[in-house]
C-alpha cells in the first residue's frame, strides 16, 4: 500500500513553464518526492487532467520535457542515408558543375561548344543531354541563334551523338522532355533531325511502363510535331494513356489527342472513349485552344461523342470571348465534320465572328463557311456577307486551292448571292491555268456542282470553258456507289408493288447518282432518294444534302421523292411500308397529272 504524504499542484502553469522549472532545478519536480502521488493541473481542459505515478518516467516524458542528464541512455539510431564516399561526393560535384555550366550558357554556340567538350564525358548523364536541348529550345528563339542553327545544323551533331549514347539509359522524363525540345528545334529551324535518332527514343520509350501524364502528353507531342510515323509506340503509350486517364490535365489531354489525330493514329475507341469521360468532369479547366483542340481531334480521326461535343459547346459558350479566329472556325469544322447540331452555338459565334471578321485569314474564311453550309445553319446571312467581302476585298490571292474550292460549293449550297462568287470562280480558274496547281477529285466535284448553280440554276454563262466543266463532270459521276441495306430494302418493296426499278441510276441532266429510278404504271419516272443518318445533322438534311435535292428538283426534269431514314423506321411491317410507296407514288402522280 502506497502512503500519500504530500500532494503538489500546478496551478496556472503551462507545459513549458513546468519544463523550465526542471531545467533551473537540475531535476525533475516530480524525483524531489519519490513514489508520492502527484495531481497535475495546468493549461489542459479538465478531461484532459491525468494522474502519474512519479516513477512513471514514460508517462511522464509524454508530456513534460526532461533534462538530457536525466533521460534514460538510448541506442544511437543508424543513420537512413549512407555516408558518401569521396569518389561519390566528387562525381555529384561534377554533375552538378556541369548542371550549372548548361544553366549558365547564353547562346547556343556556347551550348554546343559544352556539348562538343564534354561529348565523352562520362559524367555527362541522360538527364545533362535533356537539360542541353531545353536550352537549345528556349534560346533558339533569338533570331541570331536561330540563324546560327540554320547555316550550320551540323553544329548539333555533338549533342545528337551523345543522345545516342545515353539513350539506352534514360528515363522517361530525360526522354520525353528531349524529344519534346527536339521537335521543337526541328519546327523553328525547318530541319528534320536524323531519322536513327526517333527511332532509338522510340524503342526506348516502348520499354518503359512509369510514365507520367505530362511525359506521355510531351512524347507523342513530338514524333506528330515532326510527323514521325511510330505505331507501336503510340499504340503503346495509349494503353499508359488509358490506366492513367483521369491524372491528364487540361493542355496535356489536348495534346495527346491533337498528336494520335495529327498522325491519324487511331489505336482503338477505348482512349477517345476514355478520355471523353476525364475531359467532361474537368471542361471548366480548359482554355479555347484546348476545347478547339480536343474537337479537331475528335472530328478527324472520326470518333462519335455526343455527351463530350454538348458538354463543350456550353462551355465554349461560357468562353466564346477568349476564342481567337483560327480556334472559333477549327471548332466549327469539328463539329460540322462529325455532323453534331448545336444551334446556340453556331448562333454564338456568328455573333463573335461579325465582331472579329477583320482578324479572320483566308483559311478561317473558308473552313467558317463550309462549317455552316455543311450543317445547313438557317440563319448566318449577315456572316455570309461579311466573311465574302474580306474574301474579295482582303484575301483573295491568300487562298489555297482547297478554301477557294470550300468556299465556292458553300456559296452554291446556301444559293447566295452569285455576283460574289465570280471573283471567287475566276481565281480557280486562274490557279488552273497557270499550272500552279493540279486539283484534286474531291475539288472537281465540288466545282461541277458550282457549275450546275452558275450556269444552269442561274443561267449564267459559267467562267469555266468546256473542256474543265467536261473534266470536272467526268470526276463527279466516277464517284463509286455502295448501296446501303435501308436502299436495297426500298427498291425491293418498290418491285412488290409491280414497278419497274433502276438502282443507282445516273442523272442525264446533272451528273448526279440517283438511288432509284422508279417508273410508273403511267409510264413516268420518279427520282427515288434514300437518305441514311450521315445525310442528316439531328433531323435536319445536311448542305450536301439540300443542295442535291435543290439541283436534282430544279435540273433533274423528274419529280423527286426523299426518303428519311428515321421516317421509314417508324414504319413498322412490309404491308405499311407498301402502303406508303404507294401513297407517296399516287400523290407525286396526281401532282404531275394537274402540272
Amino acid at each position: 500500500m502506497r502512503l500519500l504524504t504530500s500532494s503538489i499542484r500546478f496551478r496556472g502553469m503551462s507545459s513549458l513553464s513546468i519544463n523550465k522549472l526542471a531545467l533551473r532545478s537540475k531535476t525533475s519536480p516530480f524525483q524531489q518526492a519519490p513514489g508520492i502521488m502527484l495531481f497535475l493541473e495546468y493549461d489542459l481542459p479538465l478531461s484532459s487532467r491525468r494522474y502519474f505515478n512519479s516513477d512513471d518516467n514514460n508517462k511522464i516524458e509524454q508530456h513534460f520535457w526532461r533534462p538530457k542528464q536525466l533521460r534514460k541512455q538510448q541506442p544511437k539510431q543508424q543513420p537512413t542515408r549512407k555516408k558518401q564516399t569521396k569518389l561519390q561526393r566528387r562525381k555529384n560535384n561534377l554533375q552538378q558543375n556541369l548542371q550549372q555550366q548548361i544553366n549558365d550558357c547564353d547562346n547556343v554556340r556556347s551550348v554546343l561548344d559544352l556539348c562538343k567538350k564534354k561529348q565523352k564525358d562520362q559524367h555527362m548523364k541522360p538527364f545533362h543531354v535533356a537539360a542541353c536541348w531545353d536550352k537549345v529550345s528556349r534560346l533558339v528563339w533569338d533570331y541570331k541563334d536561330l540563324k546560327i542553327l540554320q547555316e550550320r545544323p551540323k553544329l548539333l551533331t555533338p549533342l545528337l551523338n551523345r543522345t545516342i549514347d545515353t539513350c539506352g539509359e534514360m528515363d522517361s522524363r530525360s526522354l520525353s522532355t528531349t524529344a519534346h525540345r527536339m521537335a521543337k528545334i526541328s519546327s523553328r529551324t525547318r530541319r528534320k533531325m536524323d531519322s536513327k535518332i526517333w527511332n532509338m527514343l522510340g524503342d526506348r520509350a516502348k520499354e518503359m511502363t512509369t510514365f507520367h501524364p505530362i511525359e506521355i502528353s510531351n512524347t507523342v507531342w513530338a514524333f506528330a510535331k515532326i510527323r514521325f510515323q511510330a505505331p507501336e509506340l503510340f499504340d503503346h503509350l495509349a494503353n499508359e494513356a488509358i490506366a492513367r486517364v483521369d491524372s491528364f490535365n487540361s493542355r496535356d489531354i489536348s495534346n495527346m489527342l491533337w498528336s494520335y489525330a495529327t498522325l491519324g493514329h487511331y489505336p482503338s475507341p477505348k482512349l477517345f472513349d476514355a478520355a471523353a469521360g476525364a475531359i467532361i468532369e474537368k471542361l471548366d479547366e480548359f482554355n479555347s485552344q484546348d476545347i478547339s483542340n480536343t474537337l479537331w481531334s475528335y472530328a478527324t480521326v472520326g470518333h462519335s461523342s455526343p455527351e463530350l461535343f454538348e458538354a463543350a459547346a456550353e462551355e465554349a459558350i461560357k468562353k466564346i470571348n477568349s476564342f481567337k479566329p483560327q480556334a472559333m472556325c477549327n471548332m466549327l469544322w469539328s463539329y460540322a465534320t462529325v455532323s453534331h447540331n448545336s444551334p446556340k452555338l453556331f448562333d454564338t459565334v456568328a455573333e463573335e465572328a461579325i465582331m472579329k471578321v477583320h482578324a479572320f485569314k483566308s483559311q478561317e474564311i473558308s473552313n467558317m463557311l463550309w462549317s455552316y453550309a455543311t450543317v445547313g445553319h438557317p440563319s448566318t446571312p449577315k456572316v455570309f456577307d461579311m466573311a465574302v467581302q474580306q474574301a474579295n476585298e482582303k484575301h483573295l490571292h491568300d487562298f489555297t486551292e482547297q478554301g477557294l474550292c470550300n468556299t465556292l460549293w458553300s456559296l452554291a449550297a446556301k444559293n447566295y448571292d452569285l455576283e460574289s462568287a465570280i471573283p471567287l470562280l475566276d481565281r480557280v480558274l486562274d490557279l488552273h491555268h497557270s499550272d500552279q496547281v493540279c486539283l484534286s477529285i474531291d475539288q472537281q466535284r465540288q466545282l461541277h456542282q458550282v457549275v450546275l448553280w452558275v450556269s444552269k440554276e442561274h443561267e449564267r454563262k459559267s467562267p469555266i470553258n468546256d473542256d474543265f466543266a467536261e473534266m470536272c463532270l467526268s470526276s463527279f459521276t466516277e464517284n463509286p456507289t455502295n448501296p446501303s441495306e435501308l436502299q436495297k430494302d426500298v427498291a425491293l418493296l418498290f418491285r412488290s408493288l409491280g414497278l419497274e426499278v433502276r438502282d443507282e441510276a445516273v442523272c442525264q441532266y446533272t451528273g448526279y447518282s440517283i438511288d432509284a429510278i422508279v417508273t410508273t404504271k403511267y409510264g413516268n419516272e420518279i427520282a427515288v432518294e434514300v437518305d441514311g443518318p450521315t445525310h442528316f445533322v439531328g433531323f435536319l438534311p445536311t448542305g450536301a444534302t439540300m443542295l442535291k435535292r435543290r439541283q436534282l428538283k430544279k435540273l433533274g426534269k423528274m419529280p423527286l421523292l426523299s426518303i428519311p431514314y428515321w421516317q421509314w423506321n417508324k414504319l413498322g411491317s412490309m404491308e405499311e411500308k407498301q402502303k406508303f410507296l404507294e401513297e407517296e407514288v399516287n400523290a407525286i402522280q396526281s401532282e404531275t397529272l394537274r402540272l
